[in-house]
């Protein structure tokens, strides 16, 4: 019971009381975790060489922040429009979900022929119609 007490008053100083500015700032602290875990990952597997590039540099600090500012605002964008994204309307009944039907049966597909202006003079006459 004392850690919840405690994690909520921590919750409640860290974050607005707004709902969508909450929504927010949580989602671009997750957003900077992931990038620090891509940076991370990056070093790690020294892609491009990138690795070796920063040790030998005068001043290794200077690529390593610009790296991190460019994932930063990459993967907290990234997480914050999928978070509002995810939101419900207000006409809808339902929240927002990854799952969207297109359609719901209302109808079917139906193939369609188009005509070919170019198809060659010796081909066959049903070559000139295609079916999508």
């Amino acid at each position: 019971m004392r850690i919840m007490a405690f994690i909520q008053a921590a919750d409640r100083r860290l974050f607005p009381d707004n709902p969508l500015l909450r929504l927010l700032a949580i989602n671009g602290a997750i957003g900077a975790l992931v990038a620090g875990g891509f940076l991370g990952g990056v070093f790690w597997a020294n892609i491009g060489n990138l690795r070796e590039l920063v040790a030998s540099a005068d001043s290794p600090l200077v690529p390593v922040v610009m790296l991190c500012v460019g994932f930063v605002i990459t993967m907290s964008s990234v997480v914050m429009g999928t978070a509002i994204m995810m939101l419900k309307d207000q006409d809808q009944a339902g929240g927002g979900t990854l799952k969207r039907s297109v359609g719901r049966g209302h109808g079917q597909l139906i193939p369609v022929q188009l005509p070919v202006r170019g198809a060659r003079a010796s081909g066959d006459r049903e070559r000139r119609k295609i079916s999508c």
